[in-house]
């Protein structure tokens, strides 16, 4: 499934998200995640062809954490989202692969 809003680096490779993210993973979600892939290029590191992206939910706080991480180079990240009632948290593993002819969201056990 392509999705045109959550554009990474604003160009025209297509962007998709498997049929298992698409039914768990809320869209607001999905743009935080964007958001921090935003913030490692703003930080001018170069993004490995996979990004991790650990979500967990602070069930007190209705606060969901996500730790974003790549290997090469060597980055960590991590920001929360406060979530409204109506949007149900994922707790889990995300992965974002860019391969260079497109770019796909996916959840770890669909790797």
């Amino acid at each position: 499934m392509e999705f045109e809003v959550l554009r990474y680096f604003y160009d025209p490779v297509p962007e998709y998200q498997t049929r298992g993210v698409a039914s768990v993973v809320h869209p607001v979600i999905l743009i935080k995640c964007v958001e921090m892939l935003n913030v490692l290029k703003s930080k001018g590191i170069e993004p490995d062809y996979l990004q991790v992206f650990v979500l967990s939910l602070d069930v007190e706080k209705n606060v969901l954490n996500i730790t974003h991480t790549q290997e090469q180079p060597d980055y960590c990240n991590e920001d929360s989202i406060c979530l409204p009632s109506c949007i149900k948290p994922y707790n889990g593993k995300l992965y974002y692969i860019d391969d260079g002819d497109h770019r796909t969201f996916l959840k770890a056990e669909e790797y």
